[in-house]
């Protein structure tokens, strides 16, 4: 995988870890003290890139190493390869087809960042839910304060849920079509 497209995805990833981040600053800080035009600046976007970076490889390996150990078994089918099979296969791939393997590196690209918007779309939830709670928050009626926190915690939660099943189905798949390649370009040689 070329490494601007890994870069893009990190960005991808650290711009909803960017989300949750500053709405827990919100939290504790409260939000006067930003301006709305300096916000609006396009250079912000420049300055901010490195931050999103860094986030997105932050939540790139705790999101990697929380997934790994809550769900290790599950996306990797064992009725399509166990892990030392799915290893060498993944190996075996990766040394013997250009094509193969890049089809590998945009399938993990797009598992990667499904696991990351799961754990995003969670932290969005639970930190905007809190925002919306507290007293800093812009709704001053406690009925508007409600109606955002349920539009919230059922947008940010759904999202999360469509997030963590493509990231399963993707993950199954994978796992499938490395068993099926690695045993054609076994059959090739």
């Amino acid at each position: 995988m070329k490494s601007s497209s890994y870069i893009i995805e990190l960005i991808v990833a650290g711009a909803g870890a960017m989300v949750w981040l500053i709405l827990i600053l919100f939290i504790f800080v409260g939000y006067d003290w930003i301006s709305l035009p300096l916000i609006s600046e396009p250079a912000l976007v420049i300055v901010f890139s490195p931050f999103l970076y860094i986030a997105g490889v932050v939540t790139d390996r705790l999101v990697d190493n929380l997934f790994d150990r809550w769900f290790k078994e599950n996306y990797k089918n064992p009725g399509f390869l166990g892990k030392e099979e799915y290893i060498i296969a993944r190996t075996k791939i990766y040394t013997r087809s250009d094509s193969l393997r890049e089809l590998i590196e945009y399938s993990k690209m797009r598992i990667r960042i499904c696991r990351a918007w799961a754990f995003n779309s969670m932290m969005i939830m639970i930190a905007g839910d809190l925002f919306v709670l507290l007293s800093h928050s812009p709704f001053e009626l406690w009925s508007q304060r409600w109606g955002a926190f349920a539009g919230i915690t059922v947008s940010f939660l759904l999202f999360s849920f469509l997030s963590f099943r493509a990231w399963r189905s993707l993950s199954l798949k994978e796992a499938e079509y490395l068993a099926i390649q690695s045993k054609v370009l076994d059959e090739m040689r």
